[in-house]
């Protein structure tokens, strides 16, 4: 019988085998992509890209549209010199973000009710659809239709008087949750422009949100404050009416700052300049592939689940993803051409020198020599180690003047 127990074990254990191969495979389909790993590859999507449909579960749908995908190779493009084409970068990012809230609103569950307006008094569907479904006077009306829909040909006018009614009931469920709705005494439509849509160029303008403030301020005792109250209101409507006219900018200018990589909205105690000459968003993509980081990154997702009791802890760590950090933007840095250049001459990085080292007439000397004795490395090597100290020398006297 040990033959034919042996046999049956083997057996048990290649199934076991296989079923740990598919169950890894099935896993793998279904997971998500890391949300850093996300952020990396669209810095500048925001977190949420349309109501009910976060970022990472947009990840997919994002990388097989060829439309997103063209933009981002012009994108990789413009990197190279984001200063430079700052304009056309924020006008190609705005054509993928208005891509990706396409592509958001068919996963959305407001996408189970194309018949109804896509944004209620400025209201996107998609942060309605709890509110819809716990709303008895709409769950019925939804209930009455899909009960029609068995037969909607037949029940083609009875199913538009019953979505007439779910838009009509939409509304009003949307009217409470409109940005406006903090706003009763603007005016609905200043310059025949819904207020709605106005919410985010009057949160963005300087007057208006200082008024804004004050009134806030002065409603704490809108008895006692009452004309004063009035003399604001009255000045933000104004405000208003030449925003919706054009005559004032409808949006704050987004600066380049600003649409660096993902790491600064996964990592934001990250050093903003991980090393010299390297700023964070160019090294984030490399920092989301980084096993250790990855590491680390999910070690802190563990400890941030209570902040306070894991204070030291955390503190830690982030030093270490600090230094990790560093580690992989030092290999991003201008100085990553000179290997043999002491990292840290007199106590300044590298990178902070490279610009003096470029435009110095005797560094570059000794760099052009260099370069054309490395075409036979070998046969050179003495010539070139003599170059090298020579470098290192003149590194060092520079640095000397920039040391703290």
């Amino acid at each position: 019988n040990a033959d034919a127990i042996k046999k049956f074990e083997d057996k048990m254990n290649e199934r076991s085998k296989v079923l740990a191969r598919q169950d890894r495979a099935r896993r793998k389909a279904t997971r998500k992509p890391r949300l850093d790993v996300v952020t990396a590859a669209y810095p500048y999507l925001p977190l949420e890209v349309y109501p009910g449909v976060p970022l990472d579960d947009l990840f997919d749908e994002l990388e097989n549209d060829e439309a997103v995908r063209k933009l981002n190779r012009e994108r990789a493009v413009l990197m190279r010199d984001p200063a430079k084409n700052a304009a056309a970068l924020n006008k190609l990012e705005d054509d993928v973000s208005k891509k990706a809230r396409e592509l958001a609103k068919k996963k959305s569950p407001a996408a189970a009710y194309p018949f109804l307006d896509q944004e209620p008094e400025g209201v996107p569907l998609g942060s309605l659809v709890d509110d819809l479904k716990a709303d008895p006077q709409f769950a019925k009306l939804d209930g009455d239709r899909n009960e029609l829909m068995k037969d909607p040909v037949k029940n083609a006018d009875a199913i538009k008087k019953l979505e007439d009614g779910m838009n009509a009931r939409t509304r009003e469920l949307a009217k409470k949750k409109s940005p406006a709705a903090d706003y009763p005494f603007l005016d609905k439509e200043p310059e025949g422009v819904p207020l709605a849509s106005l919410m985010d160029a009057l949160h963005d303008d300087p007057e208006f949100s200082k008024d804004d403030a004050r009134r806030k301020e002065l409603m704490a005792d809108p008895t006692k404050n009452a004309d004063a109250i009035k003399k604001l209101e009255d000045a933000m409507n104004a405000r208003m009416h030449e925003v919706a006219k054009g005559g004032v900018p409808t949006r704050k200018p987004r600066e380049r700052k600003a649409r660096k990589a993902g790491a600064e909205a996964s990592h934001p105690f990250l050093d903003e300049e991980p090393y010299p000459g390297v700023p964070l968003g160019d090294v984030s993509a490399d920092i989301a592939r980084d096993p250790e980081m990855q590491k680390m990154s999910a070690e802190r997702d563990q400890l941030m689940k209570d902040p306070a009791k894991n204070a030291a802890a955390l503190d830690k760590l982030e030093n270490a993803m600090n230094a990790r950090a560093r580690e992989l933007a030092k290999k991003k840095s201008p100085a990553a051409a000179y290997p043999f250049l002491d990292q840290e001459p007199e106590g300044v990085p590298l990178g902070s020198l490279v610009d003096d080292l470029k435009a110095d007439p005797q560094f570059a000397k000794l760099d052009g020599d260099r370069n054309e004795l490395m075409k036979d490395p070998v046969k050179n090597a003495d010539a070139i180690k003599k170059l090298e100290d020579g470098m290192n020398a003149r590194t060092r006297e520079l640095a000397k003047k920039k040391s703290p």
